[in-house]
Formats: C-alpha cells, structure tokens, sequence
C-alpha cells in the first residue's frame, strides 16, 4: 500500500505541474499486479487536499490506516476492512491493527466509526477511481 500511495501522490505532482512533453500517466509494477494512473484533471486540488490531511494528521491522530481504509474504500464494507485489519495467524499476517504506532495511538480497538469510512473515501476514491478500479462512495 505504500507503494501504491507514493506513486499516487508523485502521479498528483506530475500532473499538476503539467510539463511539456512529460508524460501524465503512471505505471506501478508490483510483484503480484500492476497500477495505471490515468492522466486527471484537479492534480493539484487533490494534493491539497491530501497535504490537508496530513498537515492535520501531525497535531492529532486521523482514522486512516492505509490498508484497512483501502480495503474499504474499494469494496465498500467494513468486513473487508476488518481482514485488513485483523491478524491472520493461518497466513502468518500482522494485520493493520498491531502496528505499535496505531496501538499508541487508537489502542487495541477497532476505530471504524463515520470518520474512518468518510475520509478512506474521500481520500482514495481519486486514486481508485484513476487507475481504474471502482471505488464505493458512502
């Protein structure tokens, strides 16, 4: 997921700039599977808006987690964040939820309330959206 977030945001720069010449599509080759960010219109408003957040996110704790949120935003249920979320012990999987830093800061609970699913939305539906996978809007 970090790699699909760091080529997103870089894909946001490169098309805000808008550099003769320079290419506004993205590829990520993953081990498993590969990303296309198409070219978009409003690069630059959806960086801000991500740089918002994170400017918010450093004097208190936000309700995104990266894979969980993804996981909702993209099929739309809680269970499916939950998976992300939960150790899987069969696959020798640390789920999302015992990362220290999200423990010191959420503890032990699921924090899956209305923030949780509004800003996984709000923040990676123009992402999903981009590289052509369905995004669900809540």
């Amino acid at each position: 997921m970090k790699d699909i977030m760091r080529s997103w945001i870089e894909h946001l720069v490169l098309n805000a700039v808008v550099q003769p010449g320079y290419p506004k599509q993205t590829l990520l080759v993953m081990e498993n599977e590969a990303k296309i960010f198409t070219p978009l219109d409003g690069a630059a408003a959806h960086l801000e808006n991500l740089l918002n957040h994170y400017w918010q996110g450093l004097s208190m704790p936000l309700r995104f987690f990266p894979r969980s949120s993804y996981a909702f935003a993209t099929k739309g249920t809680l269970e499916a964040a939950r998976k992300e979320w939960r150790d899987d012990t069969f696959n020798n999987r640390q789920g999302e939820g015992s990362d220290p830093a999200i423990l010191r800061c959420f503890g032990a609970t699921e924090t899956f309330d209305k923030e949780f699913c509004s800003l996984a939305v709000e923040l990676l539906a123009p992402m999903i959206e981009t590289a052509g996978e369905k995004a669900q809007r809540v």
